[in-house]
């Protein structure tokens, strides 16, 4: 009879399973950003130049710089964002 796992065995199975997916792309050297741009560069139908690659990169790494920035700022308690929502009629399409 197979001896049943404990729960630390199968939590450092998963603990290594998630080491080895993460292992792999810092170990080739790109960053995120280097395959970021190079997986959406696959979907594209012309290939990008090295110039315009290199313009996406500085514009990835502005978005993210931002994205933590913006989450730096600290709102004062019970405090929500203000917006006023004004419906607007839809012109409906004749067919």
């Amino acid at each position: 009879m197979s001896k049943k796992p404990s729960r630390r065995e199968i939590l450092g199975v998963a603990a290594v399973g998630v080491a080895a997916l993460a292992v792999p792309a810092t170990a080739m050297g790109q960053t995120v950003q280097d395959s970021d741009v190079d997986a959406i560069d696959k979907e594209l139908a012309k290939p990008l130049s090295a110039e315009a690659k290199k313009i996406f990169k500085e514009s990835l790494k502005g978005i993210q710089t931002s994205a933590k920035d913006r989450l730096k700022t600290k709102l004062p308690e019970n405090s929500e964002p203000c917006f006023t929502y004004s419906p607007s009629t839809r012109e409906v399409r004749s067919k």
